[in-house]
């Protein structure tokens, strides 16, 4: 049993434990004894009224003394009724006496200790629970590194054990063919060989086949134990073994780093297969895990005679061998197939390797070590992918699916051991998410403590984590009604409304606070601003605040009207510049001509912009103005001829003029001198 099978079962245990601890809190509750159960008590001895007048009445001393009296019949039944009341509070005064001493002692020396007692055990099994989350943490770490930094000493652990168990396993399943080979050859003897079929052929025969049958059903039996050992599983049967085939598939494009899925459709591909490949198997394994995690493991090549393969399976492994290489013939592209058969460098160590025809385990080692890619390059590569990170969760963009995403990129730095520094990842995404929603902020606030992170500059394992927490967030979210897109649309980067600072801040404004413009969307400080809001207000000589207007030619710069609505931000994605009365200000909508025509929209939708008609026009008269520049005459001189005037702008305004002619319109720009 692995350490997390054991936490859970603790944790099961602790939870359990505390059920027990609160039912005997319940247990030892005397609230209600003094009022639910101490009349119970102290009447569950007192005799009916009846019974107690007939046990005075029929007592023999108290009879026969009353009777040698010469009291009257009258006075006897005086001193009977006296007699009466007197056992009644005599019983009713030891009823009570004897229940305030038995509550008094089981208080003091039962309820009180028990109570106290328990509340102990309640408070340690709160803190082994506590305990149990903290070493779970740990524990989820130490896997991590088990099997990324270490992993080779596990899979090697495992590889032994592959190779012990298929070692006895394939002596006994040789015997066993053996043993039906030898049958079946005594059973044609006797067949063949015996003229008389009398009752001894017969006894024989059936003696002969019975012992194969038997043979048969034992060497079924191992086969059900080696594919249990590898796995399990059935649709198909063979040898009355049942079993799931998946045909093997090779990646598309697999040179373009499909390493990975290779490795898994190569699992696929071997799941249910122990029967005809568990010779194989141990290799194949080891050669599967080692490189998921970045490392490489040769096996026992043709080309050596299979050395180190255990004598027991050497035969059955050469058999084998040929058939998988066989399979990866039929589904691997040729120029891979070919590529592999060549000598060729692998590793940080640059270490040489070549496959030889029939040689499958081999052949899936060569093409891992040729494509899935574990080098300095690829892991730097993969690092910067997750430095990068950060940046994805400012789109407004669903942060779940921005993790789905991503989630391959992280397994790969899981796998190969790639340290992922907290600061530049982890750290910027819970700063980012905290100020999206309360409930990130909730989420993520135990990673934003101090011991959060066991190690700030290896946090992959932390990553991991946080990313499901933050999955369970968004659906939190998403639950209580939320659009999550709407609360990511929020630009961080932004300058805070309480700052004061307006428009783009990474295009500061040139005026500064002399700036006249009533809407501007350049950047403006916080101080520029409130210069801005002093000047404008001096300027109006109107004070009513709902219609912004004075009585003067001037108007207020916080009134309603106009402004108000020219003061809208502007609509594109991760812009707050004011719009200026337009959807988009003048920078976005320039840069969305200049970038086809199109604008991201702050709910994530595509807005088409165009060019106005007076700017469409003013952009064909300069393509005009500058072929015109361009040509030479008709008659093959410069269009700059002797008797023109010399200056440039002449020559320009006399070009204007003659497209404007051209296309029939009123030439606004054209003057005389």
């Amino acid at each position: 049993m692995d350490i997390h099978s054991l936490l859970s079962n603790l944790s099961t245990t602790v939870s359990a434990l505390q059920v027990s601890v609160s039912g005997v809190s319940v247990a030892v509750d005397t609230t209600g004894l003094a009022t639910v159960m101490g009349p119970a008590v102290k009447t569950a001895g007192v005799q009916t009224l009846g019974t107690l007048q007939s046990t005075i009445r029929d007592d023999p001393p108290l009879k026969a003394s009353l009777d040698a009296t010469t009291l009257s019949d009258q006075e006897k039944s005086a001193i009977r009724r006296s007699t009466r009341l007197l056992m009644t509070a005599y019983a009713n005064n030891v009823a009570d006496s004897v229940y305030s001493a038995t509550v008094l002692y089981l208080d003091t020396q039962i309820i009180t200790p028990t109570t106290l007692a328990n509340s102990v055990v309640g408070a340690e099994a709160r803190r082994i629970a506590k305990m149990i989350q903290d070493i779970s943490a740990i524990a989820v770490r130490m896997q991590s590194i088990s099997a990324n930094s270490s992993a080779t000493t596990t899979i090697n652990a495992e590889y032994i054990a592959n190779i012990k168990f298929v070692t006895v396993y394939s002596a006994k399943l040789l015997c066993f063919n053996q043993q039906v080979v030898n049958t079946t050859s005594e059973i044609e003897n006797l067949m063949l060989s015996t003229a008389v079929k009398d009752c001894v052929y017969s006894a024989t025969l059936k003696t002969l086949q019975e012992a194969r049958a038997a043979v048969t059903t034992e060497r079924k039996y191992a086969e059900i134990q080696i594919l249990e050992h590898f796995d399990c599983g059935g649709t198909q049967q063979r040898a009355g073994v049942k079993i799931n085939l998946t045909e093997l598939v090779i990646p598309a494009n697999i040179s373009k780093g499909k390493g990975v899925e290779l490795i898994k459709n190569v699992k696929a591909f071997t799941k249910g297969r122990a029967p005809w490949l568990y010779a194989v198997f141990p290799e194949l394994i080891r050669i599967l895990d080692e490189s998921r995690i970045g490392n490489h493991h040769k096996p026992p090549t043709k080309l050596d005679g299979f050395a180190g393969v255990p004598a027991e399976v050497k035969e059955t492994y050469l058999l084998q061998a040929q058939e998988l290489y066989d399979q990866l013939d039929s589904k691997v592209p040729k120029e891979i197939m070919a590529n592999i058969r060549k000598p060729f460098k692998y590793g940080m160590a640059d270490d040489k390797a070549c496959c030889e025809i029939g040689d499958g385990p081999m052949a899936i080692f060569c093409i891992l070590a040729l494509y899935r890619p574990s080098g300095e390059i690829y892991r730097d590569e993969v690092k910067d992918k997750m430095l990068g990170l950060p940046a994805k969760f400012t789109e407004g963009c669903n942060p779940a699916q921005k993790i789905h995403d991503n989630q391959a990129i992280l397994q790969e730095a899981l796998d190969l051991d790639i340290k992922i520094p907290w600061n530049r990842t982890g750290k910027q995404i819970v700063s980012i998410l905290s100020e999206r929603s309360n409930t990130f902020a909730r989420v993520l606030r135990p990673y934003a403590e101090v011991g959060g992170v066991v190690d700030r500059e290896d946090s992959a394992v932390e990553l991991s984590r946080m990313f499901s927490d933050i999955v369970e967030a968004c659906k939190e979210l998403q639950e209580s009604g939320l659009d999550i897109k709407r609360a990511m649309n929020i630009d961080h980067k932004t300058a805070a409304p309480e700052s004061g600072a307006s428009g783009d801040q990474d295009n500061m404004c040139h005026f500064g606070a002399d700036c006249t413009r009533k809407v501007c969307t350049f950047g403006h400080t916080k101080a520029d601003n409130a210069k801005r809001a002093q000047k404008s207000a001096s300027r109006g000589k109107g004070s009513d605040s709902k219609s912004g207007k004075g009585k003067g030619s001037g108007k207020g710069a916080t009134g309603g009207g106009k402004s108000a609505g020219k003061a809208e931000i502007c609509k594109a994605f991760g812009c707050k510049a004011p719009g200026g009365g337009f959807r988009f200000c003048t920078k976005c909508h320039r840069k969305g001509i200049e970038t086809g025509g199109k604008v991201k929209h702050k709910d994530g939708t595509m807005i088409e912009v165009k060019l106005s008609k007076s700017s469409l026009q003013d952009k064909r008269i300069a393509q005009l103005e500058k072929q015109l520049t361009a040509v030479p005459d008709a008659d093959g001189d410069d269009a700059m001829s002797d008797d023109e005037p010399a200056d440039g702008s002449k020559r320009k305004r006399a070009n204007i003029v003659n497209v404007m002619d051209r296309l029939g319109l009123p030439n606004k720009r054209a003057h005389t001198n």
